[in-house]
């Protein structure tokens, strides 16, 4: 999928308008904050690394 793709999304405006309204419910107030399964990751950065996130992801 081309990045332009993903912009082409009908109602993607209303998607993310829900997506921060959720976030800033569950305390988010800062980007970038990262959720799992609807846990905040305080322990996730921008700057991880790919296999750092894969590891948090997959529980491990």
């Amino acid at each position: 999928m081309a990045l332009k793709d993903a912009f082409a999304i009908p109602d993607l405006d209303r998607e993310i308008k829900w997506h921060c309204k959720y976030a800033r419910q569950n305390g988010i107030h800062v980007s970038p904050t990262f959720m799992i399964d609807g846990l905040v990751q305080a322990d996730m950065s921008s700057g991880d690394e790919v296999g750092a996130w894969v590891e948090k992801v997959l529980g491990g």
